[in-house]
């Protein structure tokens, strides 16, 4: 039986210049997920039976290196970006909310959410929310084709199959590997992602509507794990249907560290 783990990046600087980079507790979170990822793996483990796998986002990229090094603390840098380099892949990016603001705010301003946000002066944080969950709804809702949307704007179509595209390759690569290798305990993979990827990758599995899918997007924890089993077949990898979900959004480890509670969800 392999293990996939999906593991949403540490919390991002909301509120700075540069939404695209972990802020100092998102860090911190990156390493207590590469802890917990280790008790998952359990001891003796090598870093090179697991094939890693993160996006091309700073975030993405920052929280993979420190939950690999979270997960082997007594390993060498050096030693550890050789025997376990990762794979980094556009496709498990997440989608372009700024691109999305621009495009559907000014279109929905006579929603009440919509207009409360924009018309907003001191309470922006608390009401944006409510605005950008009717932006996505209408981006779900307008499918494969977007009137009147700037030439490299991602339709919703496009999005969930870059994405189905890019966790079929990690799975198979995972599969591959535990082929070659022979050895037990290898074909384990982990994906740091992003909550809209890691819900779509969930809907792949799992069969769930659009809505129900993005739905899981907005409670997941920064820095948690989804953890996915597979039963090996040697003579082909498994599609994303014969995948079982063993825990969703798993965060009780960032609840109980040495500083006390370190959740956040954005």
């Amino acid at each position: 039986m392999a293990s996939i783990y999906l593991i949403r990046h540490g919390q991002a600087s909301f509120h700075s210049s540069n939404y695209d980079q972990l802020s100092e507790l998102g860090q911190r979170q990156a390493g207590y997920a590469g802890e917990q990822l280790a008790r998952e793996l359990g001891p003796g483990r090598d870093p090179a039976d697991v094939s890693w796998f993160c996006g091309t986002l700073s975030r993405q990229i920052d929280t993979e290196q420190r939950v690999r090094a979270g997960c082997f603390p007594d390993m060498p840098k050096q030693r550890l970006s050789e025997q376990a380099a990762p794979v980094t892949n556009a496709g498990f990016n997440e989608f372009d909310h700024e691109a999305l603001l621009a495009h559907y705010l000014q279109r929905l301003r006579h929603k009440p959410e919509v207009e409360a946000f924009l018309n907003a002066v001191d309470d922006r944080t608390r009401l944006f929310q409510p605005a950008f969950n009717r932006v996505v709804d209408a981006w779900i809702a307008d499918g494969d084709f977007v009137e009147d949307a700037a030439e490299a704007f991602e339709t919703w179509a496009q999005f969930k199959q870059r994405i189905v595209n890019a966790f079929e390759s990690a799975v198979t690569a995972g599969w591959e590997q535990a082929r070659e290798s022979g050895k037990k305990g290898s074909g384990d993979v982990c994906i740091v992602s992003s909550g809209g990827p890691i819900s779509l990758m969930l809907q792949a599995m799992l069969n769930m509507d659009d809505v129900s899918a993005l739905d899981a997007n907005w409670v997941l924890a920064n820095a948690s794990i989804t953890k996915l089993i597979y039963r090996s077949n040697p003579e082909r990898p498994p599609q994303p249907n014969e995948l079982r979900l063993a825990y969703f959004n798993h965060y009780h480890y960032l609840q109980t560290t040495a500083e006390g509670d370190a959740v956040s969800f954005r």
